[in-house]
């Protein structure tokens, strides 16, 4: 009667099989690139530290069904006076501290390389700011826009803060380049201390509140980015 048991048994283990299911895949000499009220302080620092950026990139990235690609797209006018004029804004959900380690990475292009009339890069540094349009102080190296998609990389340690300032937002100021342009942004990560604080970086989802934009000139208020902004390839 064993023998039977143990022959049946082995007959189920034979007949048994699984399909296992892959992932698809989804697939000038430099102006300066801080903001009003740092007009000294130049970086010269271009393409530093590029890598991946194409890190995990936390909540709200709820498929949105097309299979493509998404990235934001800002719309920048010709410069009418300041290099602020126009900016872009990561926003994390609480200001950083001293000693924070942070890395932030994105990809990025341009519809114009941003070379000025005299063939010399601009370059694009970022800074804090509290809430969008709340200047706080300068971040990290610089970088320019090519019109090709490049991986950018930045890390640093949060140095002191001055009593009253809170660093809780990255901006870019996208005047920097004075000629109209659109910009292109994908794949965006910040960590701090190793946790990512962006929600939707790798834009695939329908909630953008990590992200503000201010397109026009200086009478504009920051906006939160909507899907109009959100493009695909």
């Amino acid at each position: 009667m064993k023998r039977k048991i143990f022959a049946l048994a082995l007959a189920g283990l034979v007949a048994f099989s699984f399909t296992s299911c892959g992932d698809d895949d989804d697939n000038p000499a430099p102006v300066n690139p801080n903001n009003n009220q740092d007009p000294n302080n130049n970086n010269n620092n271009n393409n530093n530290n590029q890598g991946n950026g194409n890190e995990n990139q936390g909540n709200g990235n709820e498929n949105q069904g097309s299979g493509k690609n998404h990235y934001i797209v800002v719309d920048v006018p010709e410069m009418e006076a300041n290099p602020w004029d126009s900016q872009f804004w990561i926003v994390l959900p609480e200001g950083v501290a001293e000693g924070d380690d942070i890395t932030i990475s994105f990809k990025c292009k341009a519809d114009v390389a941003t070379v000025d009339e005299d063939g010399k890069e601009v370059n694009f540094g970022l800074q804090w700011h509290n809430n969008p349009s709340e200047y706080q102080g300068n971040l990290a190296s610089g970088h320019t826009f090519t019109t090709e998609w490049q991986p950018v990389e930045k890390t640093e340690t949060v140095g002191a803060i001055e009593e009253g300032k809170v660093y809780k937002s990255i901006t870019w100021n996208l005047n920097n380049f004075k000629g109209a342009n659109k910009y292109y942004f994908d794949d965006i990560s910040v960590k701090v201390g190793g946790v990512e604080k962006v929600v939707n970086g790798n834009i695939e989802g329908t909630d953008f509140k990590s992200f503000f934009k201010k397109e026009l000139n200086t009478d504009t208020d920051p906006v939160v980015v909507t899907e109009a902004n959100v493009k695909e390839e």
